[in-house]
């Protein structure tokens, strides 16, 4: 019989199919069965929705959710977290629907261009045009307003979630958009060439890591092979495996150059922004270096990566760290609201638009203005980080509950049918990893 997800996640050690040293339990969340009892006793869900979606709806402008329509199990699970708002989730599915929009992605890397104006290097999203005709006759005047010369990459609007998101052409001339079999509407992005090589870049929490792989050839190595194979376009799928530029096809150190040029501490800091910008926190994204310029070029973004290039013992701890992170804080946000209360001798009260009261069961300590209620936050926040008492291993209220038994365990589910690929298993996930640099 062949293997189960979980089981081959197993074997590639990301989720443990027993506890942790931290004591940390993951367990599949299975949609053909009912979820509410799944979820007794789980304190975090970890999915990625991408990969239930069915089908999108492009004449619905982008508004996205609207317009998207999700596997049965993904939707009852939205509802489910609608009515029950409290409950931690990594990520936000309203913090991953900009990923699904290309030209969402492309405005949202036109704010870094601000950075490196003071390092020797200049960190800066690729240029670009969003059309919804190849046919326009204003179509060569655009593209010389948007500063793209070609070759350039023709890309879908729709970023991911259906099939055909990922067929993508390389364009030469002009004459190459006549009858382009690339889903409208398209972004025109412009071809960077950077001697062949990728930095892929993983972001789990504060923590960043990043990869060199080899990549795309040059553009005139691109038409060399057009030429040759008589299809001007070049036609890809992004998800699909080409060749790449072989040593000898490169400028003798070029590769070499390129790598030693890499500004780690500029893109770190773009991930930094980028983190704070998407309210995400696990996501990934491509960067290549312009042969010539040196200039570092943000190509892809992406939610929840395989993670496969990173080490398991670099990944592992830091996946494991975000969440909790991430749980903490969910946990610190529902207590604080207890400052909107206050005491009597039988216990809170809390006041309507009215002043009319109701009782609610409990105990704590009593405020009475803003300057009172922000001192009691601020104090208790301190309070905790100086105790150590923000653990994830100890319950730090009667609503999070531990695991039946004699160990502190809590159990983490995935949102992901057959359970969800993270960290550095990921890899095994629904659709494969892909950027439209590393064929």
């Amino acid at each position: 019989m062949k293997p189960s997800r979980e089981e081959d996640f197993a074997k590639r050690g990301a989720f443990p199919s027993c506890p942790t040293e931290n004591g940390l339990i993951f367990v599949p969340l299975i949609f053909e069965l009912p979820l509410a009892s799944q979820l007794q006793g789980v304190d975090v869900i970890l999915h990625k929705v991408t990969d239930e979606i069915i089908s999108i709806d492009t004449n619905s402008s982008f508004n996205f959710p609207k317009g998207i329509s999700f596997t049965t199990g993904m939707s009852e699970l939205q509802r489910f977290l609608q009515e029950n708002s409290d409950f931690c989730i990594v990520d936000p599915f309203s913090s991953i629907y900009p990923l699904l929009d290309r030209l969402q992605i492309q405005q949202i890397l036109l704010g870094l261009q601000d950075f490196g104006a003071q390092c020797s290097c200049r960190l800066r999203a690729p240029h670009f045009l969003k059309v919804d005709n190849f046919n326009d006759p204003n179509l060569g005047k655009q593209l010389l307003e948007a500063k793209l010369n070609f070759p350039v990459i023709v890309k879908p609007q729709v970023a991911c979630g259906v099939a055909d998101a990922h067929n993508m052409a390389l364009v030469f001339k002009y004459e190459d958009f006549a009858n382009l079999g690339v889903p409208l509407p398209a972004i025109l992005q412009e071809y960077v060439d950077h001697c062949s090589t990728i930095f892929k870049f993983y972001v789990l929490g504060d923590k960043v890591f990043h990869a060199v792989k080899k990549s795309m050839p040059n553009a005139c190595v691109l038409l060399s092979l057009s030429e040759k194979t008589g299809s001007a376009p070049l036609l890809f799928n992004s998800l699909k495996t080409l060749p790449v530029a072989r040593e000898e096809q490169l400028p003798i150190g070029t590769s070499k150059a390129i790598k030693e040029s890499l500004d780690v501490g500029l893109i770190e800091n773009a991930a930094n922004w980028l983190r704070e910008r998407l309210g995400l926190t696990i996501f990934g994204f491509d960067v290549v270096i312009q042969e010539g310029s040196g200039d570092h070029v943000i190509v892809d973004l992406n939610y929840l990566p395989s993670f496969k290039e990173v080490p398991d013992s670099d990944a592992l701890p830091a996946f494991w760290d975000a969440i909790r992170k991430k749980y903490e804080l969910a946990k610190l946000s529902v207590e604080s609201l207890s400052i909107f209360l206050f005491w009597n001798d039988d216990g809170f009260e809390e006041n309507d638009e009215e002043g009319r009261g109701r009782r609610i069961s409990g105990r704590g300590r009593p405020t009475t203005t803003e300057e009172d209620e922000s001192l009691v936050l601020f104090g208790e926040m301190v309070r905790r980080e100086k105790e150590g008492n923000l653990s994830l291993l100890d319950p730090i209220s009667i609503e999070f509950e531990r695991i039946q038994g004699g160990h502190n365990l809590y159990k983490f589910p995935s949102a992901k049918r057959d359970f969800l690929a993270a960290a550095a298993a990921a890899a095994a996930a629904a659709e494969p990893e892909k950027n439209d640099y590393d064929w």
